[in-house]
């Protein structure tokens, strides 16, 4: 899928566990999500979710959330919370006391999970910009384990949307975040390559060459 999270403007490293994706936290790392449309000639809207609120309007996410609009190979980083059509204030991995969404009074039962919703649009001259959606999809809530990091509200940074049109949406992405410890009590390993098995033990060798004969 065309998501990323950025730390220091470099994707890091996602884990599958369970049929369920994971990114690792760390408090007090800023990070930015970065998505990408992969379509050439429709263009995609993208419904942002953070700790369940949406990261446009601070409310809880849903269909009728404003999205990001972007036109075909199209990408936008989103840097943070919406304060403004012109500034955002960052994400950054905090203590779930800290959270945004606790702060702002949305308690911290969806605290730990990054929701994408798209959609696929006409083609449409758009940059950078931001819609409403009417549809009525349902996400079903993950409470197996309470995440021990939230996502805070940082300070702020440079961010220019305006709003525009309307669409239903086609597909959702879930990315759930927790620090190492929480990650590992739920049995994600964090070395993906650790113990893969290697389809050519013969090649990724320091000696490519003859092997010297032992003198007798």
């Amino acid at each position: 899928m065309g998501t990323e999270i950025l730390i220091k403007g470099r994707p890091i490293p996602k884990y599958e566990h369970e049929g369920e994706i994971y990114i690792e936290g760390r408090k007090g790392s800023e990070y930015e999500i970065r998505l990408t449309n992969d379509l050439y000639y429709n263009r995609k809207s993208y419904i942002v979710s953070v700790d369940g609120l949406c990261v446009i309007d601070g409310k809880p996410a849903g269909v009728d959330s404003p999205s990001f609009v972007l036109n075909g190979k199209e990408s936008i980083i989103v840097k943070g919370w919406l304060k403004n059509n012109q500034v955002a204030n960052k994400f950054e991995f905090s203590k779930v006391s800290k959270s945004y969404s606790n702060r702002v009074d949305k308690g911290k039962e969806n605290v730990g999970v990054i929701g994408i919703m798209e959609f696929i649009e006409e083609p449409r001259t758009v940059i950078n910009t931001v819609s409403r959606s009417l549809s009525n999809t349902y996400v079903e809530p993950y409470n197996m384990i309470c995440s021990n990091i939230g996502t805070g509200y940082g300070n702020e940074t440079d961010f220019k949307t305006h709003f525009i049109g309307e669409k239903t949406p086609d597909d959702i992405h879930i990315i759930y975040y927790d620090d190492r410890k929480g990650l590992e009590k739920r049995g994600v390993v964090l070395d993906p390559m650790k113990n893969r098995p290697n389809a050519f033990p013969n090649y990724y060798t320091d000696n490519k060459f003859c092997r010297t004969p032992v003198k007798k």
